[in-house]
């Protein structure tokens, strides 16, 4: 998906900005669900299209192929399971896996789905070193959710905005050490 936002004027990014918040939020600042958030958008797009405004037809196309990719990929995977043994489980998995490649002629990078039959020894290491990353990161996540719980138990607040005030701190202090964290 390209960066479009890089390629509008200030105005325009403005109103990208405000149609993109605009399909966020509700007129009172709260959050909308997601299962809201694309047709809103969709919506949203479509009224700045009907407006004249060429950006809004720039952001629908790139989304619309975005949206054409991921469906691709997604029947891709879904058609071609391969079986593995998971404990004591025989389970399915998506026998394609997303590989970075070099384009010779560019030089751009880019990711194309590859059987595990036709990877080679770096594909191989490729998809463990990025399935270590992701462990890693899910890892980090989990620990930010329970030092943001011992927080709001330890206060007995309703939300972690309600804790973080309790104790006069930003999240960023907080999660960082930077503020003196009282049990």
């Amino acid at each position: 998906m390209t960066n479009i936002r890089r390629l509008l004027s200030q105005e325009e990014r403005a109103e990208y900005d405000s149609l993109f918040f605009t399909a966020k939020f509700y007129d009172n600042g709260t959050a909308r669900p997601s299962h809201e958030i694309g047709d809103r958008m969709h919506e949203l797009l479509l009224d700045a299209i009907q407006a004249g405004r060429m950006w809004a037809q720039w952001v629908m196309d790139d989304n619309a192929r975005a949206g054409h990719i991921k469906a691709l990929k997604a029947w891709d995977r879904q058609r071609q399971p391969v079986s593995t043994k998971v404990g004591d489980q025989i389970v399915k998995r998506s026998s394609v896996q997303a590989v970075k490649r070099l384009d010779q002629e560019t030089k751009a990078m880019f990711w194309e789905d590859t059987k595990w039959v036709d990877m080679s020894p770096d594909d191989l290491a490729q998809i463990i070193n990025g399935s270590e990353q992701r462990i890693q990161s899910s890892k980090e996540v989990a620990g930010i959710a329970r030092s943001l719980l011992a927080l709001v138990n330890s206060t007995g607040a309703k939300t972690v905005a309600e804790a973080l005030e309790s104790r006069g701190v930003s999240i960023d202090d907080y999660l960082t050490g930077s503020a003196r964290r009282v049990a």
